[in-house]
């Protein structure tokens, strides 16, 4: 078998009645599954067995993940392949060669691959050539308040500075 996708992730919008939903990538075992459903800026981690089943492990087109209630309208359901970063066979010198479970080890490491790129692919990155940080228009969180001169500041730290000097300069708000 090869890996032959890329894909290690896939997302769906809820719709207070679905309750079943795909996923188009092999897994070893039910565990390899991280479930999520997000609602706003809160995402949830599911329970396997109790809050979903899965279907499909080994299969080399994937399954599907049932869900115990059906994600809401205001929800995203998240399914990600999270395989463990450990090397499950032992391949003895001398020993007995069975190709499925070479392959299966390679598939393995493949799989690792895609899961550690999606996360490289989501981090904050710094383009090649130049010297600055890109957020890919994307908002930044939970920036601590500014301590040195050249720290980053966040919006709220900016408000009172920006309020106070209008304050000071003009006597009044606008």
């Amino acid at each position: 078998m090869t890996v032959p996708t890329s894909d290690n992730r896939e997302q769906y919008l809820g719709n207070d009645s679905t309750t079943v939903f795909g996923y188009a990538f092999k897994i070893f075992r039910d565990e390899d599954l991280e479930v999520y459903l997000v609602e706003g800026d809160v995402q949830t981690l599911q329970t396997l067995g109790t809050d979903y089943s899965v279907s499909g492990a080994g299969n080399e087109s994937g399954g599907n993940v049932t869900m115990t209630t059906a994600p809401t309208s205001s929800q995203t359901l998240v399914i990600l392949r999270i395989v463990a970063v450990v090397q499950e066979t032992d391949l003895r010198n001398q020993g007995a060669y069975y190709p499925e479970t070479v392959e299966d080890e390679f598939d393995r490491s493949r799989m690792i691959d895609q899961q550690q790129q999606d996360e490289i692919n989501r981090t904050l990155r710094r383009p090649e050539a130049l010297d600055y940080w890109d957020a890919e228009s994307r908002n930044i969180r939970n920036v601590k308040d500014a301590v040195e001169l050249d720290d980053a500041v966040n919006k709220g730290r900016m408000d009172v500075r920006f309020s106070d000097d209008v304050i000071t300069k003009t006597g009044s708000h606008w």
